[in-house]
């Protein structure tokens, strides 16, 4: 595997891993509730409590209408009978969590290969610059890589600000 292809790989790990990290997630909690919606509906327990969860587990599916689809596709888990096309389904859900975790993961690890490669390469490019210049008056002229510190405030504050600024208009939208 050379250097692009690990690079491309890591793109497909990150996007696969966090595809099925979300999805997994959006069917599992829908799973959950509609299971334990479809469960309040034959116990009899304290009303009021039923109730509750009920009006609840409703205003839940009444406000993200954006996600109808997986509410109305998420599997029911019977907890009676484990073989049963819901459970089944239910557990892949869940377990395409942990797969997507682990594609994240390998991803994470891979990039940081990656990233030790990209400075020993830099740190390379200066050991030869420097073999090339044999006078005291050329260390002027050996390239430094520049680090910015513009780069590191744009990662710690502005990224987030932009980001939550985003979501915040993305939830408008669908609100």
């Amino acid at each position: 595997m050379n250097y692009q292809t690990a690079k491309t790989k890591v793109i497909i790990y990150y996007s696969v891993g966090i595809l099925l990290i979300i999805l997994g997630f959006l069917f599992f909690l829908t799973g959950s509730l509609l299971t334990l919606y479809y469960s309040l509906e034959n116990n009899i327990g304290v009303f009021k409590v039923t109730y509750l969860l009920k009006q609840m587990i409703y205003f839940l599916y009444e406000k993200t209408s954006f996600i109808k689809m997986i509410w109305n596709h998420a599997p029911i888990l019977d907890p009676n009978h484990l073989s049963s096309k819901g459970s089944v389904t239910f557990i892949v859900w869940y377990v395409s969590i942990f797969f997507g975790w682990t594609f994240v993961r390998s991803a994470n690890k891979l990039s940081s290969r990656l990233r030790v490669i990209d400075q020993d390469l830099e740190d390379q490019s200066i050991r030869a610059s420097m073999r090339m210049s044999a006078t005291n008056d050329s260390k002027r002229n050996i390239p430094i890589p520049n680090q910015s510190i513009w780069k590191e405030i744009h990662t710690l504050y502005i990224a987030p600000i932009v980001v939550g600024i985003v979501l915040w208009l993305i939830s408008k939208l669908f609100s």
